[in-house]
């Protein structure tokens, strides 16, 4: 007597929803050629469907857009957000010492404050002096520039900030 078994298997994929850099190219989502997916927002620069991997972009529009992909293959099916991450800005506000940053030559009294705005807190701060705080202070007279690192992993590289200070020459 043969045996007959008859049965389906669906599996749901999990893929994290995907948060892109305001003005980056996002990353390809790699498929099997069998799969099919559709995209719920075509205006983000992404076509509106397609077969195979969901190739790489570089969006349309701005900060605070999205899209759900949807996408099924022989073996699997699942959904997941596109999310255009709104741009980091930097601000800074140096110390003041009469025209100055820094009161006299070879002191260690100046100071920057930073402002943070945008991306997606927390924030990640790398000086150049090694300090990893958003504000710095004890500083002398220099050039000193900061990369701020968002949760996404969207960053942006601040302008070099020179303090000064006051030089006496005899």
């Amino acid at each position: 007597y043969p045996l007959t078994v008859n049965f389906t298997l669906s599996t749901s994929l999990s893929i994290d929803d995907q948060y892109i850099c305001d003005g980056n190219l996002t990353d390809p989502v790699l498929m099997d050629n069998n799969a099919t997916w559709t995209n719920s927002n075509p205006s983000i620069g992404l076509a509106a469907s397609g077969t195979g991997s969901i190739p790489s972009f570089s969006p349309v529009l701005g900060a605070g857009n999205s899209a759900t992909i949807s996408f099924s293959s022989i073996c699997s099916s699942g959904s997941f957000d596109i999310n255009i991450s709104p741009p980091l800005d930097i601000s800074s506000l140096v110390s003041e010492y009469n025209g100055n940053n820094v009161s006299c030559n070879g002191y260690n009294d100046g100071s920057i404050d930073l402002s943070t705005i945008g991306g997606i807190p927390p924030y990640i701060y790398s000086w150049n002096n090694g300090s990893s705080s958003e504000d710095i202070d004890s500083l002398v007279a220099g050039s000193y520039s900061v990369v701020v690192t968002d949760s996404n992993g969207c960053f942006l590289s601040s302008d070099t900030i020179i303090l000064t200070a006051v030089s006496y020459t005899h």
